[in-house]
């Protein structure tokens, strides 16, 4: 559902070891994905609020996986990647809150885990 509802951008199954197939977003983890209470998500539907998870209470992060770490890293320069395409309000009021959280993850997680997840290269689709 979420690969065609998303027309490809989101494929669950290219992370499955190491990615909750509930989540907009690879890496993350859902605690209700039919009941989403991000902007533009309806009750009863799968979230489709793509890299939006940093920033959902019920989202939950794995911060001592390498493989997770470099999830969030990459979503990190997929968002600033798309910074030209969306609005300056829209990046105000959306996307900067999610950075926030995802620089507040990223400065906690070990050193030696950030080491072991630069290993590791991937690249998420830009946001918007």
């Amino acid at each position: 559902d979420r690969w065609l509802d998303s027309c490809g951008k989101i494929d669950p199954r290219k992370h499955r070891e190491w990615a909750n197939k509930g989540c907009a977003t690879p890496g993350w983890i859902c605690l209700d994905p039919f009941d989403s209470p991000r902007p533009n998500q309806k009750q009863g539907r799968l979230c489709s609020a793509y890299g939006e998870c940093p920033d959902c209470p019920l989202s939950a992060a794995r911060p001592v996986n390498p493989r997770n770490v470099m999830l969030y890293e990459a979503l990190r320069r997929a968002i600033y990647r798309s910074i030209a395409r969306v609005t300056a309000s829209m990046w105000r009021d959306r996307w900067a809150p999610v950075v926030a959280a995802l620089d507040g993850l990223l400065a906690n997680v070990p050193a030696q885990v950030l080491e072991e997840s630069r290993k590791h290269i991937v690249e998420l689709p830009d946001i918007g």
